[in-house]
Parts: C-alpha cells; structure tokens; sequence
C-alpha cells in the first residue's frame, strides 16, 4: 500500500534565517543545481471517528510508541484483529510546530508537586509535548500517533550488554538475551533504518568540537593517539536519500539538516514509527485510532474489557466499552502504569 504523493513546493533556499541558511548548505551539497524541493503529502493512518471501533478485537494494542507499534506490527502479521488506541493526534510532516508559539499550543503540562498553589493542568490531552512534573523528577514524553519517536532524538545506539545482567530485569528476559540482541535487533534495525550523518553532508560545528574533546581525552585518559579508535557517528533514525516508497510504502525527503527532530520532523525524514511499524501494521489489517484514553482493563471470563473515552467527537468523555482476548500495554512506564493503577480502583 502507498501512503503519500508527491508535491513541488519552493526550494528552502528562497527564505531567509539561520536555519533556512543551514537547510540550503545540505541542499547545495545534494542538489547544486536544484530549483525545487519536492515534498510529499500523506495519507492519514488512523481512522477519522472513534465510531468505527469494533465491539471485539482479538489484539488490543494501548499506545503506539516503539512498545506498542512494534507489538501491532507482529500481531497484524500474524493474520489476527488488531487494534490500536492512541490518546494523542496523528501528525504528518508539515503538521508539527515550527516556531515556539506553535510548540507551545503543543504542549500539555501537568504540575502536581503537593502544593496546592501550583499544582495545576495546562493544554489539551492530545497535545504533541507532555510535560509532567512531580515533586521528584519532571518528565518530557511524547503524545501522539508514533509517542515519543516524534519527539526524541532520534539517536540508535546498541544498549551496553552490562545493562541486561541487573537482576531488576525479568528472569525470562534475561534468559532470552540470545534473542534480545540477535534476531530481535535485527528485526528492529530493519524496519528502522538507523544510518550515521553522512560525509557527504555539511560538518556539524558540535561534532567538530565533539571530536576535539574525544582527541583530548583519547590521549590524556587512555592513552590512545588515534581518535577514531574512541569518535564515531552514531547511527540516527533519519532518512538521508529521497524515496518515492520506503519498505512498507510511505515517501521520505532526504534530512534537510534543519535540526528541528524534537519537536517532529516535518520533511518526513525522521524515521518515527508512523514511518515504518504502524503503516506496516496497518498494511496487515490493522485499525488504528487516535485522541483515545483508556481508563481502565478488567479481565471477564475469557476476555479483557478495555474501558476508554474519547477526545474527539461530540461525545467526548463518555466512557466506552470494547473487549479484547488479547491486550497489550505500551503507553510508556507512566501510561501503562496510571492504566493498571486505575484498573485496580476497580
């Protein structure tokens, strides 16, 4: 299936500002004699009403964050029912904000410290940015169609296998190691397509002074007189060659180096997870639905009944009722736990 057009817009190069200035640096470098810049546009993944939920699925998916696409991926290509339920918007590129008064009417806080004098909730609940802040730690996660691939940076770096030997970890996780980073990872970097910033690109004035500082303790630290022994170029989540259809058929621009990865790319460059997992989970059979909350799963008799309520039609806040055989929670250590909490009032 195909999810975008193509579309001639003018070239990066004609306005003005620092960052027009750097998109013009990488385009000269790809494209010297480049009049346009093509852009694509892009068909929408979910569905439009939260009407066309079906009483029954055999897979609920709850967030569609790297956890929660991957597991509708698999599931939709097994050939079962699948669904997937996302409190926040779906974003195409040319959707998310590009100055910090559009960042700001994307951006949802939550305060909730124990004093009653600031404690407060600001924005809407489907807004791009969620901020939360508690007493202890303050947290910046993503919401939206993709969760936090929309607004992270992007960087793929294989976890340090010391990580995995805590015995915090599951012992059934631990046993599957073998799995974790072997035919798993390699399932994940093919549908993810990390690649380093290319040499055929400008040079980054913070990788330059990166490597000056990775020299200096390369020799000083470790004794080491080659600096590309310790300095390399992380692999990236990011597209650097246009593609009319990508692995599961969506259109990518090449990265246009205009640094705006964390607060949504909107060339289509950043490989988010509405560039890869959830398209190919709905070339699978997927639904997928958006400005969806779950208040609560409670298991009865066979199956699992997922209470939600929806932000986006005229009956907004009315809590609903679906069933599921299978449920799977990917909202992230915060969703999923305000979910099972909540499931437990019940």
């Amino acid at each position: 299936m195909e999810f975008g057009t193509r579309l001639p817009v003018l070239n990066a190069r004609q306005s003005g500002g620092a960052r027009s200035r750097v998109i013009s640096k990488v385009m000269s470098a790809l494209e010297p004699s480049s009049t346009f810049l093509f852009q694509y546009t892009y068909s929408r993944l979910s569905k439009s009403t939260a009407t066309d939920i079906k009483a029954k699925y055999n897979v609920v998916v709850i967030g569609s964050g790297y956890g929660g696409s991957i597991a509708a991926s698999r599931a939709a290509r097994a050939g079962v029912s699948v669904c997937v339920l996302e409190r926040g918007k779906e974003l195409q590129p040319g959707e998310y904000p590009d100055d910090i008064h559009q960042a700001a009417r994307e951006t949802q806080v939550d305060i909730n410290t124990g004093d009653s004098i600031i404690d407060c909730k600001l924005g809407q609940p489907t807004d791009l940015v969620d901020v939360i802040v508690n007493h202890d730690v303050t947290v910046v996660k993503g919401c939206g169609l993709g969760g936090g691939s929309l607004i992270n940076a992007n960087v793929g770096l294989d976890c340090d296998p010391r990580v995995f030997e805590d015995e915090a970890w599951p012992k059934a996780f631990r046993d599957d190691l073998a799995a974790v980073n072997g035919v798993d990872r390699e399932h994940a970097w093919q549908m993810l397509k990390p690649a380093p910033y290319p040499r055929r690109y400008p040079s980054l004035t913070k990788m330059g002074q990166l490597k000056k500082a990775a020299k200096a303790v390369a020799k000083e630290v470790l004794d080491i007189e080659d600096v590309d022994k310790v300095f390399y170029r992380p692999t990236l989540y990011v597209n650097f060659k246009d593609t009319k259809s990508n692995h599961v058929g969506v259109p990518q621009l090449a990265c246009v180096g205009c640094g705006n990865c964390c607060s949504g790319c909107n060339y289509g460059a950043k490989n988010t997870l509405i560039m890869n997992y959830l398209p190919d989970a709905k070339n699978h059979g997927a639904d997928i639905f958006t400005k969806v909350e779950i208040e609560a799963i409670e298991r009865d008799g066979e199956e699992w009944r997922v209470s939600y309520v929806t932000h986006a039609d005229d009956n907004a806040g009315e809590e609903r009722i679906l069933r599921a055989d299978i449920v799977i929670l990917g909202a992230g250590s915060l969703g999923s736990t305000k979910i099972l909490l909540n499931s437990r009032k019940r």
